[in-house]
């Protein structure tokens, strides 16, 4: 208790000297970059940072917090864990509406997500492909000239057998990027079938 007083207090003195920065006049590039909030937060830490709202829901920091523990379930093995965070947080960035290109990459970072599940447990493997190919999708109604979303999209739809979609989805990527060759070498396999497994087989479990 007597530790966090006295963080407080070196807060206190931190914002009262930062305040008195800018009541003295400073201007252009200076006052820009006096922030109180930031300079109490780099004070406290993040996590009481957070606690005093430092930090609102859906601001960059805010955001990039949840990215890295969703990356850290993600790394630790826990896809079902992560899965759900990163669906907490589409959810959010949807409802407040103002962060566009955030949203997007959390859905494309969900599809990757619902896709790693589908690897490791089969008997769901069906639904999470295809529910991946959707938060794909819906990443792309964001970010429609997005080469990593694009590629992500058509080669989810090869996965699930559906060659159709997954052609025009290459054929995008090469209009993004005319010099791709993951996007070249996936419309051939897209025009041929050539090198795929069956639908909703995983490339590692299929027996050439």
């Amino acid at each position: 208790m007597k530790a966090m007083l006295a963080r407080v207090l070196a807060v206190a003195a931190i914002a009262a000297g930062a305040m008195q920065v800018i009541a003295d006049g400073a201007t252009g590039k200076a006052a820009d970059k006096v922030s109180v909030p930031h300079l109490i937060a780099s004070a406290l830490g993040d996590g009481p940072a957070r606690a005093l709202a430092l930090f609102p829901p859906n601001s960059a920091a805010d955001v990039l917090t949840v990215r890295a523990q969703i990356d850290a379930l993600d790394k630790a093995g826990n896809y079902r864990a992560a899965d759900a965070l990163d669906r907490t947080l589409v959810a959010r960035l949807a409802r407040d509406g103002t962060d566009q290109v955030a949203l997007a990459d959390a859905l494309w970072r969900l599809g990757e997500l619902d896709a790693e599940i589908g690897y490791v447990e089969r008997d769901t493997r069906r639904a999470q492909w295809q529910a991946a190919l959707k938060d794909y999708e819906r990443a792309l109604q964001l970010e429609p000239l997005s080469e990593t979303m694009l590629l992500a999209a058509a080669n989810q739809a090869l996965l699930n057998g559906d060659r159709a979609t997954a052609l025009g989805y290459f054929q995008r990527a090469i209009a993004v990027d005319p010099a791709s060759a993951d996007a070249r070498e996936g419309l051939h396999r897209a025009q041929t079938g050539e090198g795929e497994p069956p639908p909703y087989v995983a490339p590692a479990e299929w027996k050439r």
